[in-house]
């Protein structure tokens, strides 16, 4: 069942739960690649998935970083980074 895209906005979890905790944490960071640490640490197995990281993970490019007016509700209007909605085509695994 498709779901109601007039209600689409009232459960934006790009809005609503996503942006407040990784917006906080690119704030914080003292480098534009220290967000993805800070996050990993978050998790509970984050100590195990870092020591897989080899050096540094990079930084975000600035423009994921871009901002675009969101008019959806139950929050407006909101600046929504790029990052929070970027569009990625699924892969050929997941179209199997």
């Amino acid at each position: 069942m498709a779901a109601d895209p007039r209600k689409a906005g009232t459960r934006n979890s790009s809005i609503t739960r996503v942006r407040p905790v990784v917006s906080a944490l690119l704030e914080q960071a003292p480098a534009p690649s220290g967000w993805l640490i800070k996050l990993l640490e978050l998790r509970p197995a984050g100590q195990r998935i870092l020591a897989d990281i080899p050096g540094d993970p990079g930084d975000i490019a600035p423009s994921f970083l871009r901002t675009r007016e969101v008019t959806e509700p139950p929050l407006l209007p909101v600046d929504l980074a790029v990052c929070f909605e970027y569009c990625v085509p699924p892969s050929a695994a997941f179209l199997r």
